[in-house]
């Protein structure tokens, strides 16, 4: 009779509002049971390459497995020890230099020639040679040659820088080459002449064979795909790590392997508990909502019921504190 008088009459306002309170007070304490294990007792999901190792880890069994550590730091070393891909010399590079030095070589010849203009204009403008850096004294001497001398100069720059430039060069062997000149330079040529080679060529030496980043990439591709699968293998009782020693990733790896940590991601918990909480408080006040029985009328009964339920479920998640459903489920039946 109770129970059909309470169908017929709604919830008052103040037990109404008092339901809600106490669904959002159970529920915040039995989320509050659920993630509380996880926040006081952090678990080796912590525990990262580099970091120190918190215990001493044996290998519980005897076990092999394919290393994707080692394996990926030897596909790094094979990849590294590959020198770096240069394409062959561009006779065109070549040629453009020593069109470029003929240039150069015709302009002075003018400034030499030329009649109108004083000494010290005709340093000025050989001076002023944006490709070629000749000292003041190599200027003077330049200015000083007579002409047959100047014309075996002209040839013997434009043999040498052929001679180079027939040579593989590289952006870091520019220099060697440089230094590699004077000994290319004609012996009939005395040390000053010698000089003044030497200084109008190094102006146009320049790298003919450039890097080539796509055959350099192949030739580390094919590497890296020629080094095999590496298995790691250990023994029962075999030390992993010690307490106090630094993690590598291949340890951090085989602590993986075994199962030694957990690897749960903890927001990931934080998330589920709370879906739960909120699934089973809904489907509590949907299912009493419908359900007008007695003692949900009463306000002291209303408190015993929530303290109970609120008991069975962090009692059951201290009994079984490792798992998520069950701790809720089972005061859910039992009550």
């Amino acid at each position: 009779m109770g129970t059909s008088n309470a169908r017929n009459h709604p919830f008052p306002a103040r037990i109404r509002t008092l339901q809600f309170i106490l669904l959002v007070l159970v529920s915040i304490i039995s989320y509050g049971a659920l993630v509380l294990p996880q926040l006081i007792r952090p678990l080796a999901a912590a525990l990262q390459a580099g970091e120190v190792s918190p215990n001493d880890y044996q290998a519980p069994a005897i076990h092999s497995y394919i290393s994707e550590v080692r394996t990926e730091e030897d596909r790094l070393a094979a990849e590294n020890a590959i020198a770096p891909v240069y394409g062959s010399p561009d006779p065109s590079v070549a040629r453009r230099q020593i069109e470029r030095l003929r240039a150069a070589l015709q302009y002075i010849t003018l400034v030499r020639a030329d009649t109108n203009s004083s000494l010290q204009q005709k340093v000025n403008d050989i001076s002023a040679l944006s490709d070629v850096t000749l000292q003041p004294q190599s200027v003077d001497q330049i200015l000083s040659l007579s002409p047959a001398r100047w014309d075996a100069i002209q040839q013997e720059s434009l043999i040498v820088l052929e001679q180079v430039m027939r040579r593989s060069i590289r952006d870091q062997e520019v220099e060697s080459v440089l230094r590699s000149i004077p000994s290319l330079v004609s012996l009939s040529l005395d040390e000053t002449q010698a000089g003044i080679i030497s200084d109008l060529v190094a102006g146009f030496v320049t790298p003919n064979s450039l890097y080539n980043e796509e055959l350099t990439n192949a030739a580390k591709e094919a590497a890296r795909e020629a080094v095999e699968p590496v298995t790691q293998t250990y023994k029962a009782g075999e030390i992993i790590i010690l307490r106090g020693q630094i993690v590598t990733p291949v340890q951090l790896e085989a602590l993986q392997e075994f199962g030694l940590i957990d690897e749960s991601d903890p927001w990931q918990i934080y998330a589920g508990a709370g879906a739960l909480v909120i699934m089973v408080a809904g489907l509590v006040w949907l299912y009493f909502s419908r359900r007008h029985l007695q003692f949900l009328y009463n306000a002291r009964s209303l408190v015993v019921v929530a303290l109970l339920f609120a008991i069975f479920v962090v009692g059951a998640r201290l009994i079984i504190p490792e798992r998520t459903i069950v701790p809720y489920a089972f005061p859910l039946s039992a009550l």
